[in-house]
């Protein structure tokens, strides 16, 4: 999948480029950072059969995750866990890239790891307790199948008649995007709710895709067993925790670390938040993570690790990685040069 061109864009890989060739210019010292968090979700064999890309955008392939490891490794990086980093990445000679897992899915452990473990790559996976536990409705796999089965849609939405056309790959994405919005963004009901009122409509099985997808309690513990991952927690139910009362958003902090705990009989010291931009974690959950025990929470704002951060362990930034990057994106994050342009 390409990426979309832009002058911005444009402009971003021109000055990457250029960076690349002075290697010691002052900008890549001053927006680079000390360090990259990186965000992954679903790690799954090379597939063929026809995929919505607005829903498959964060899920790589086996043979690219190995690519991001052979480009970090070529560029001198170490590898770290979080608790390194706690430990000594703020301080430590080299740059450093942590490879952190969200969610739980079951291809973490069946493709993910095993990459990960060829090369001595720490793991670090954060659990929805909600996913081992069979409890989520993974509805945006079920909005991708009922569109990939038809050539058009026609249902009643909250008593307005909706009607769209989907026989091709771009009438697809943007059928997609615009039930995903119905569905996420609605006002009537909770999310679970319109989510479950959809599956019904088209006569699906809410539940099918988590059972199949996620991990189960075993594999979990199979995992917390292995010496490269560590484990963390990111909420029961994954829910936007600003959008939740102070006393429910601790709830999911804190009893996903709890559970995590009682299942795997490991300390779970990290964090992350669902959704993690700045409007779905802000300081008051920054604060509630602190309150519950962890070492670090972990964001989705895309940005590098600065020594600053040494001091802001609870809104670390994290950059979202899909199979859409290639390597001149990966300059301009090693550069900082997105983070020069934003600035």
């Amino acid at each position: 999948m390409k990426e979309k061109s832009s002058s911005k864009t444009r402009a971003m890989l021109i000055a990457a480029r250029c960076l690349k060739v002075v290697d010691g210019f002052p900008f890549k010292q001053m927006y680079g950072g000390i360090g990259q968090i990186l965000a992954f979700h679903r790690v799954i064999p090379e597939n063929k059969r026809e995929r919505i890309w607005s829903n498959s955008y964060l899920e790589v392939t086996t043979d690219y995750l190995e690519k991001v490891i052979l480009y970090y490794r070529a560029h001198k990086f170490d590898f770290l866990s979080m608790d390194d980093l706690v430990l000594k990445g703020f301080h430590a000679k080299n740059k450093f890239v942590v490879f952190t897992f969200d969610d739980g899915f079951r291809d973490n452990l069946y493709h993910a790891l095993p990459v990960l473990q060829k090369y001595n790559v720490p793991l670090n996976i954060y659990i929805t307790t909600d996913f081992p536990d069979k409890k989520t409705i993974l509805w945006w796999n079920v909005v991708e199948d009922v569109i990939l089965q038809n050539t058009d849609l026609s249902f009643e939405w909250f008593g307005e008649k909706m009607q769209f056309r989907c026989s091709s790959s771009a009438e697809k994405n943007e059928t997609f995007g615009k039930i995903h919005s119905l569905i996420q963004e609605g006002s009537e009901l909770t999310i679970k709710e319109r989510a479950l009122m959809f599956c019904r409509i088209f006569n699906t099985d809410p539940f099918k895709s988590i059972g199949e997808l996620a991990l189960s309690w075993d594999e979990v513990r199979q995992m917390s067993r292995d010496k490269l991952v560590t484990m963390g927690a990111h909420t029961v139910s994954h829910p936007v925790l600003s959008q939740l009362t102070g006393k429910d958003s601790l709830e999911e902090i804190k009893r996903s670390k709890l559970r995590i705990e009682k299942e795997t009989g490991t300390a779970v010291k990290h964090f992350a938040y669902p959704f993690g931009g700045i409007k779905e974690a802000t300081s008051r959950e920054y604060k509630l993570a602190a309150s519950c025990g962890y070492e670090t929470a972990v964001t989705l704002i895309s940005a590098s690790i600065s020594r600053e951060h040494e001091h802001k362990l609870f809104e670390l930034p994290r950059i979202a990685v899909g199979m859409s990057m290639n390597e001149e994106t990966f300059d301009l994050m090693r550069f900082g040069v997105i983070q020069m342009m934003r600035n």
